[in-house]
Protein backbone atom coordinates (compact mmCIF):
# COMPACT_ATOMS: atom_id res chain seq x y z
CA UNK A 1 0.00 0.00 0.00
CA UNK A 2 1.49 3.40 -1.07
CA UNK A 3 2.08 5.67 1.97
CA UNK A 4 1.12 8.51 1.32
CA UNK A 5 -1.64 11.04 2.91
CA UNK A 6 -3.05 14.07 2.08
CA UNK A 7 -2.49 16.74 4.94
CA UNK A 8 -3.74 20.29 5.87
CA UNK A 9 -0.16 20.73 7.08
CA UNK A 10 0.98 21.88 3.95
CA UNK A 11 0.06 22.79 0.53
CA UNK A 12 0.79 23.74 -2.52
CA UNK A 13 1.48 27.39 -2.81
CA UNK A 14 -0.57 27.91 -5.82
CA UNK A 15 -3.86 26.56 -7.25
CA UNK A 16 -3.01 27.36 -10.91
CA UNK A 17 -0.72 24.61 -11.13
CA UNK A 18 -2.03 20.92 -9.65
CA UNK A 19 -0.70 20.48 -6.10
CA UNK A 20 2.45 18.60 -5.68
CA UNK A 21 1.92 14.75 -4.60
CA UNK A 22 4.88 14.12 -2.71
CA UNK A 23 5.00 10.09 -1.42
CA UNK A 24 5.00 9.66 2.10
CA UNK A 25 6.14 8.03 5.12
CA UNK A 26 4.11 10.55 7.56
CA UNK A 27 0.56 8.56 7.12
CA UNK A 28 -2.92 9.83 8.22
CA UNK A 29 -3.27 7.09 11.14
CA UNK A 30 -7.08 8.14 11.33
CA UNK A 31 -7.32 5.83 8.46
CA UNK A 32 -6.66 1.93 8.12
CA UNK A 33 -2.69 3.28 6.38
CA UNK A 34 0.00 1.92 7.86
CA UNK A 35 3.49 3.92 8.35
CA UNK A 36 7.05 2.82 8.68
CA UNK A 37 8.96 3.20 11.35
CA UNK A 38 9.99 6.95 12.21
CA UNK A 39 13.33 7.29 10.47
CA UNK A 40 13.51 4.00 8.55
CA UNK A 41 13.39 5.95 5.52
CA UNK A 42 16.48 7.52 3.57
CA UNK A 43 14.01 10.23 3.65
CA UNK A 44 13.16 12.46 6.69
CA UNK A 45 10.16 14.64 7.71
CA UNK A 46 10.27 16.56 10.41
CA UNK A 47 7.45 19.28 11.46
CA UNK A 48 7.75 22.15 13.42
CA UNK A 49 4.90 24.27 14.77
CA UNK A 50 5.81 27.35 15.38
CA UNK A 51 5.15 29.39 18.63
CA UNK A 52 1.60 31.98 18.39
CA UNK A 53 2.46 35.45 18.18
CA UNK A 54 0.69 37.96 20.38
CA UNK A 55 -2.05 38.97 17.77
CA UNK A 56 -2.75 35.67 16.88
CA UNK A 57 -3.59 34.55 20.96
CA UNK A 58 -7.30 34.88 20.63
CA UNK A 59 -7.37 32.82 16.54
CA UNK A 60 -8.46 29.12 16.85
CA UNK A 61 -5.55 26.65 17.14
CA UNK A 62 -6.34 23.65 14.36
CA UNK A 63 -3.19 21.68 15.20
CA UNK A 64 -2.26 19.47 18.10
CA UNK A 65 0.84 18.36 18.92
CA UNK A 66 -0.25 14.64 20.41
CA UNK A 67 3.79 13.36 20.59
CA UNK A 68 6.92 14.00 18.87
CA UNK A 69 5.43 11.67 15.88
CA UNK A 70 1.90 13.08 16.04
CA UNK A 71 0.01 15.70 14.84
CA UNK A 72 -3.79 16.01 14.88
CA UNK A 73 -5.50 18.64 12.51
CA UNK A 74 -9.54 19.69 12.68
CA UNK A 75 -11.02 21.80 9.78
CA UNK A 76 -13.92 22.65 12.07
CA UNK A 77 -16.45 21.85 14.58
CA UNK A 78 -17.99 19.44 12.28
CA UNK A 79 -15.23 17.65 10.81
CA UNK A 80 -13.40 14.97 12.00
CA UNK A 81 -9.95 14.90 13.48
CA UNK A 82 -7.01 14.11 11.17
CA UNK A 83 -4.06 12.46 12.69
CA UNK A 84 -0.57 11.88 11.07
CA UNK A 85 2.39 10.61 11.74
CA UNK A 86 6.10 12.23 11.28
CA UNK A 87 9.38 11.36 11.88
CA UNK A 88 9.44 13.74 14.57
CA UNK A 89 7.50 16.66 15.74
CA UNK A 90 9.02 20.00 17.32
CA UNK A 91 6.52 21.48 19.26
CA UNK A 92 6.34 25.36 19.79
CA UNK A 93 8.99 25.78 22.56
CA UNK A 94 11.68 23.85 21.07
CA UNK A 95 14.99 25.72 20.27
CA UNK A 96 17.25 26.13 17.90
CA UNK A 97 19.79 24.10 19.38
CA UNK A 98 16.94 21.12 19.77
CA UNK A 99 16.21 21.05 15.63
CA UNK A 100 19.93 21.62 14.99
CA UNK A 101 20.38 18.39 17.12
CA UNK A 102 18.04 16.15 15.41
CA UNK A 103 19.61 17.18 12.33
CA UNK A 104 23.74 16.81 13.23
CA UNK A 105 24.26 13.41 12.25
CA UNK A 106 22.97 13.61 8.72
CA UNK A 107 25.58 16.59 8.61
CA UNK A 108 28.36 14.63 9.96
CA UNK A 109 27.52 12.10 7.51
CA UNK A 110 29.48 14.51 4.94
CA UNK A 111 32.86 14.22 6.73
CA UNK A 112 32.25 10.41 5.10
CA UNK A 113 31.41 11.11 2.41
CA UNK A 114 27.36 11.30 1.68
CA UNK A 115 26.21 13.88 0.25
CA UNK A 116 23.57 15.32 2.53
CA UNK A 117 20.01 17.71 1.72
CA UNK A 118 17.93 19.70 3.77
CA UNK A 119 14.58 21.08 2.63
CA UNK A 120 12.49 24.00 4.86
CA UNK A 121 9.11 23.92 3.43
CA UNK A 122 6.18 25.69 4.58
CA UNK A 123 3.52 28.71 3.94
CA UNK A 124 5.07 32.26 4.12
CA UNK A 125 5.37 33.29 8.09
CA UNK A 126 5.60 29.73 9.78
CA UNK A 127 9.60 29.86 10.24
CA UNK A 128 11.04 28.85 7.57
CA UNK A 129 13.90 30.84 7.36
CA UNK A 130 14.31 31.40 11.01
CA UNK A 131 15.25 27.42 11.29
CA UNK A 132 16.97 27.29 8.45
CA UNK A 133 19.15 31.19 9.32
CA UNK A 134 17.68 32.37 12.27
CA UNK A 135 18.99 35.62 11.43
CA UNK A 136 16.62 38.31 9.40
CA UNK A 137 18.98 39.47 6.95
CA UNK A 138 17.22 41.36 5.22
CA UNK A 139 15.91 43.57 8.34
CA UNK A 140 19.56 44.01 9.52
CA UNK A 141 20.62 44.91 6.64
CA UNK A 142 17.66 47.76 6.36
CA UNK A 143 18.46 49.00 10.13
CA UNK A 144 22.00 49.58 9.56
CA UNK A 145 21.79 51.37 6.52
CA UNK A 146 18.75 53.82 7.89
CA UNK A 147 21.32 53.98 10.76
CA UNK A 148 23.95 55.92 8.68
CA UNK A 149 23.90 59.62 6.64
CA UNK A 150 22.15 59.66 3.13
CA UNK A 151 21.18 55.67 3.55
CA UNK A 152 24.74 54.39 4.09
CA UNK A 153 25.71 51.10 2.81
CA UNK A 154 25.07 47.85 5.30
CA UNK A 155 27.90 45.72 6.27
CA UNK A 156 28.00 42.66 7.80
CA UNK A 157 28.87 42.85 11.97
CA UNK A 158 30.63 39.63 13.53
CA UNK A 159 29.64 40.87 16.88
CA UNK A 160 25.82 41.46 15.88
CA UNK A 161 26.26 38.11 14.75
CA UNK A 162 27.70 36.71 17.83
CA UNK A 163 25.16 38.53 20.36
CA UNK A 164 22.40 36.44 18.45
CA UNK A 165 23.91 33.12 18.82
CA UNK A 166 21.03 31.73 20.88
CA UNK A 167 19.21 32.26 17.36
CA UNK A 168 21.39 31.03 14.96
CA UNK A 169 19.47 28.06 12.70
CA UNK A 170 21.00 25.01 10.69
CA UNK A 171 23.60 26.98 8.70
CA UNK A 172 25.47 29.12 11.14
CA UNK A 173 25.43 25.64 13.51
CA UNK A 174 26.23 23.60 10.58
CA UNK A 175 28.85 25.86 9.58
CA UNK A 176 30.36 25.85 13.28
CA UNK A 177 30.08 22.05 13.16
CA UNK A 178 31.84 21.42 10.20
CA UNK A 179 35.01 23.60 10.83
CA UNK A 180 35.40 22.12 14.72
CA UNK A 181 35.45 18.87 12.77
CA UNK A 182 37.93 20.02 10.45
CA UNK A 183 40.06 21.25 13.27
CA UNK A 184 39.81 18.02 15.22
CA UNK A 185 40.63 15.70 12.04
CA UNK A 186 43.53 17.94 11.48
CA UNK A 187 44.93 17.62 14.93
CA UNK A 188 44.36 13.95 15.36
CA UNK A 189 46.43 13.52 11.85
CA UNK A 190 49.05 16.00 13.22
CA UNK A 191 48.33 17.97 9.98
CA UNK A 192 48.15 15.17 7.23
CA UNK A 193 45.09 15.54 5.98
CA UNK A 194 44.11 18.89 4.29
CA UNK A 195 41.01 20.34 3.68
CA UNK A 196 39.08 22.76 1.10
CA UNK A 197 35.58 23.86 2.10
CA UNK A 198 33.84 26.03 -0.98
CA UNK A 199 30.55 27.52 -0.59
CA UNK A 200 28.29 28.65 -3.61
CA UNK A 201 24.83 30.13 -3.16
CA UNK A 202 21.91 30.15 -5.83
CA UNK A 203 18.70 31.32 -6.63
CA UNK A 204 16.08 29.36 -8.23
CA UNK A 205 13.65 32.31 -9.54
CA UNK A 206 11.24 31.61 -12.00
CA UNK A 207 12.97 28.08 -13.31
CA UNK A 208 15.90 30.04 -13.78
CA UNK A 209 18.93 29.82 -12.06
CA UNK A 210 21.11 32.95 -10.73
CA UNK A 211 24.59 33.37 -8.48
CA UNK A 212 23.71 35.46 -5.86
CA UNK A 213 27.09 36.19 -4.92
CA UNK A 214 27.97 37.79 -8.38
CA UNK A 215 27.40 41.87 -8.18
CA UNK A 216 28.48 43.16 -11.57
CA UNK A 217 24.59 43.16 -12.49
CA UNK A 218 21.41 45.18 -10.56
CA UNK A 219 18.30 43.13 -9.72
CA UNK A 220 16.44 44.23 -12.80
CA UNK A 221 19.10 43.04 -15.21
CA UNK A 222 19.87 40.11 -13.55
CA UNK A 223 16.04 39.08 -13.89
CA UNK A 224 15.56 40.29 -17.10
CA UNK A 225 13.49 38.67 -20.03
CA UNK A 226 16.95 38.40 -21.95
CA UNK A 227 18.89 36.67 -19.07
CA UNK A 228 18.48 33.20 -19.49
CA UNK A 229 20.22 32.59 -15.78
CA UNK A 230 23.14 29.78 -15.71
CA UNK A 231 23.30 26.57 -17.03
CA UNK A 232 23.54 23.18 -15.50
CA UNK A 233 26.41 20.42 -16.37
CA UNK A 234 27.50 17.30 -14.97
CA UNK A 235 30.60 15.12 -15.19
CA UNK A 236 32.17 12.45 -13.77
CA UNK A 237 34.49 14.23 -11.25
CA UNK A 238 32.95 16.86 -10.22
CA UNK A 239 28.90 15.27 -10.64
CA UNK A 240 26.22 17.60 -10.99
CA UNK A 241 27.75 21.43 -11.42
CA UNK A 242 27.05 25.00 -12.27
CA UNK A 243 30.21 25.78 -14.25
CA UNK A 244 29.86 29.62 -14.05
CA UNK A 245 28.68 30.01 -10.35
CA UNK A 246 30.94 31.93 -7.72
CA UNK A 247 32.74 29.29 -5.23
CA UNK A 248 34.19 30.82 -2.74
CA UNK A 249 36.46 29.17 -0.32
CA UNK A 250 35.03 29.50 3.65
CA UNK A 251 37.18 29.15 6.58
CA UNK A 252 34.80 29.85 9.08
CA UNK A 253 31.26 30.39 10.46
CA UNK A 254 31.41 33.27 10.14
CA UNK A 255 32.86 33.95 6.61
CA UNK A 256 30.08 32.42 5.69
CA UNK A 257 27.76 34.42 7.01
CA UNK A 258 28.97 36.76 5.58
CA UNK A 259 29.11 35.72 2.62
CA UNK A 260 24.91 34.92 2.83
CA UNK A 261 24.79 38.43 4.08
CA UNK A 262 25.67 39.94 0.41
CA UNK A 263 23.98 37.14 -1.27
CA UNK A 264 20.88 38.12 0.97
CA UNK A 265 20.97 41.45 -0.54
CA UNK A 266 20.22 40.06 -4.04
CA UNK A 267 17.64 37.44 -3.52
CA UNK A 268 14.26 38.13 -4.59
CA UNK A 269 12.02 39.22 -2.09
CA UNK A 270 8.52 40.98 -1.49
CA UNK A 271 5.97 42.33 1.34
CA UNK A 272 2.75 40.05 1.53
CA UNK A 273 0.31 40.41 4.13
CA UNK A 274 1.66 37.29 6.02
CA UNK A 275 5.46 38.67 6.08
CA UNK A 276 7.42 41.57 5.05
CA UNK A 277 10.20 39.78 4.04
CA UNK A 278 8.08 36.73 1.26
CA UNK A 279 10.76 35.01 -0.78
CA UNK A 280 9.57 34.32 -4.49
CA UNK A 281 12.34 32.90 -5.44
CA UNK A 282 14.39 28.98 -3.71
CA UNK A 283 17.65 29.59 -2.48
CA UNK A 284 19.66 26.94 -2.61
CA UNK A 285 23.28 26.90 -0.27
CA UNK A 286 26.30 24.40 -1.13
CA UNK A 287 28.92 23.52 0.95
CA UNK A 288 31.30 21.62 -0.87
CA UNK A 289 33.80 19.28 1.40
CA UNK A 290 37.21 18.01 -0.08
CA UNK A 291 39.62 16.12 2.42
CA UNK A 292 42.83 14.81 1.19
CA UNK A 293 46.14 13.05 2.72
CA UNK A 294 49.14 15.05 1.75
CA UNK A 295 51.09 12.69 3.26
CA UNK A 296 51.62 8.35 2.72
CA UNK A 297 51.84 8.49 6.92
CA UNK A 298 48.06 8.75 7.29
CA UNK A 299 45.56 6.53 9.75
CA UNK A 300 43.77 4.13 7.09
CA UNK A 301 40.61 6.08 7.29
CA UNK A 302 42.20 9.24 6.26
CA UNK A 303 43.80 7.44 3.19
CA UNK A 304 41.07 8.03 0.78
CA UNK A 305 39.96 11.49 -1.34
CA UNK A 306 36.65 11.91 0.47
CA UNK A 307 34.17 14.37 -1.10
CA UNK A 308 30.76 15.28 -0.13
CA UNK A 309 28.18 18.31 -0.62
CA UNK A 310 25.94 19.56 1.72
CA UNK A 311 23.05 21.43 0.39
CA UNK A 312 20.75 23.43 2.74
CA UNK A 313 17.61 24.95 0.11
CA UNK A 314 15.25 27.14 1.84
CA UNK A 315 11.80 26.64 -0.76
CA UNK A 316 9.89 29.85 -2.02
CA UNK A 317 6.94 30.76 0.44
CA UNK A 318 3.89 28.96 -0.31
CA UNK A 319 0.84 31.91 -0.46
CA UNK A 320 -2.04 32.07 -2.26
CA UNK A 321 -3.29 35.06 -4.45
CA UNK A 322 -6.48 35.55 -2.02
CA UNK A 323 -3.98 35.75 0.65
CA UNK A 324 -2.02 38.22 -1.34
CA UNK A 325 -4.09 41.49 -0.58
CA UNK A 326 -1.69 43.12 -3.28
CA UNK A 327 -2.94 46.43 -4.80
CA UNK A 328 -2.30 44.65 -8.44
CA UNK A 329 -1.36 41.60 -8.74
CA UNK A 330 0.92 41.52 -11.82
CA UNK A 331 1.62 38.93 -14.44
CA UNK A 332 4.92 38.69 -13.16
CA UNK A 333 3.38 37.57 -9.93
CA UNK A 334 1.48 34.73 -11.15
CA UNK A 335 4.39 33.87 -13.26
CA UNK A 336 6.05 33.68 -9.85
CA UNK A 337 3.74 31.58 -7.94
CA UNK A 338 2.81 29.03 -10.96
CA UNK A 339 6.64 28.31 -11.01
CA UNK A 340 7.03 28.06 -7.24
CA UNK A 341 4.56 25.37 -7.53
CA UNK A 342 5.66 23.36 -10.67
CA UNK A 343 8.99 23.20 -9.26
CA UNK A 344 7.58 21.93 -5.98
CA UNK A 345 5.76 19.39 -8.13
CA UNK A 346 8.65 18.41 -10.14
CA UNK A 347 10.14 17.67 -6.41
CA UNK A 348 7.73 15.45 -5.26
CA UNK A 349 7.73 13.36 -8.25
CA UNK A 350 11.41 13.06 -7.99
CA UNK A 351 10.83 11.88 -4.39
CA UNK A 352 8.41 9.40 -4.89
CA UNK A 353 9.63 7.84 -7.87
CA UNK A 354 12.52 7.30 -5.76
CA UNK A 355 10.64 5.61 -2.94
CA UNK A 356 9.60 3.55 -5.52
CA UNK A 357 12.59 2.51 -6.67
CA UNK A 358 12.05 3.56 -10.23
CA UNK A 359 13.99 3.02 -13.51
CA UNK A 360 13.14 6.44 -14.09
CA UNK A 361 13.56 9.30 -12.02
CA UNK A 362 12.24 13.06 -13.53
CA UNK A 363 15.28 15.05 -12.64
CA UNK A 364 15.45 17.21 -15.64
CA UNK A 365 11.81 18.45 -15.34
CA UNK A 366 12.78 21.45 -12.98
CA UNK A 367 16.25 23.03 -12.90
CA UNK A 368 15.49 22.52 -8.57
CA UNK A 369 15.94 18.87 -8.97
CA UNK A 370 18.38 18.84 -12.09
CA UNK A 371 20.60 20.74 -9.88
CA UNK A 372 20.35 18.13 -6.90
CA UNK A 373 20.26 15.27 -8.68
CA UNK A 374 23.33 13.48 -7.31
CA UNK A 375 22.42 14.35 -3.99
CA UNK A 376 18.80 13.17 -3.24
CA UNK A 377 19.11 9.86 -4.84
CA UNK A 378 21.92 7.02 -4.21
CA UNK A 379 23.97 7.24 -1.44
CA UNK A 380 22.67 10.33 0.13
CA UNK A 381 20.88 11.64 2.69
CA UNK A 382 17.65 13.63 2.85
CA UNK A 383 15.42 15.81 5.22
CA UNK A 384 12.43 17.88 4.98
CA UNK A 385 11.31 20.42 7.64
CA UNK A 386 8.16 21.30 7.16
CA UNK A 387 7.34 24.85 9.47
CA UNK A 388 3.39 25.09 10.39
CA UNK A 389 1.78 27.55 12.17
CA UNK A 390 -1.11 25.80 14.09
CA UNK A 391 -3.56 29.15 13.97
CA UNK A 392 -7.70 28.81 12.20
CA UNK A 393 -6.15 31.92 9.80
CA UNK A 394 -3.06 29.66 8.36
CA UNK A 395 -5.08 26.56 7.73
CA UNK A 396 -8.14 28.87 5.91
CA UNK A 397 -5.22 30.12 3.63
CA UNK A 398 -3.81 26.02 3.01
CA UNK A 399 -7.29 25.31 1.99
CA UNK A 400 -7.37 27.38 -0.81
CA UNK A 401 -9.72 25.63 -3.36
CA UNK A 402 -13.66 24.48 -2.70
CA UNK A 403 -12.69 21.31 -3.51
CA UNK A 404 -10.72 19.98 -1.29
CA UNK A 405 -9.62 16.73 -3.26
CA UNK A 406 -8.03 19.61 -5.29
CA UNK A 407 -6.22 21.16 -2.71
CA UNK A 408 -4.46 18.35 -1.11
CA UNK A 409 -0.76 17.66 -1.09
CA UNK A 410 0.62 14.12 -0.40
CA UNK A 411 3.52 15.30 1.68
CA UNK A 412 6.46 13.18 1.41
CA UNK A 413 8.94 12.11 3.69
CA UNK A 414 11.57 14.55 2.10
CA UNK A 415 9.77 17.82 3.40
CA UNK A 416 11.35 19.23 6.07
CA UNK A 417 13.17 22.32 6.52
Amino acid sequence: MENSFDSPVARAPFAMSKAPELPSNLSDTSSNATSPVAGSSRVNVFARVRPLLQREEDIPEVVEIINDQHLVVTNGPNDREQRYQLDHVFTPDATQQDVYSLLEPSINDCFDGYNTTIFAYGQTGTGKTHTVLGLNLWEMAEKHAESMEGGGVATFDPQEINAQEEMWGLIPRAGRAIFSEIAQQEKETEGQVKFEVKCTYLELYNERLYDLFKEDQDDESRRSQTNRGLEIRQDKMQGVFVPNATSVPVHSEHELLGLLWEGAKHRAISATDMNAYSSRSHTILQIQITRKPISDVVLPKYALIKRAKLNIIDLAGSETMKRNKISKFTDQRIAELTSINQSLSCLGNCIRALEKGSAHVPYRDSKLTRLLEDSLGGNTKTTFIVTVSSIQKTKENQNKKKNRKETKIQLHATLVF
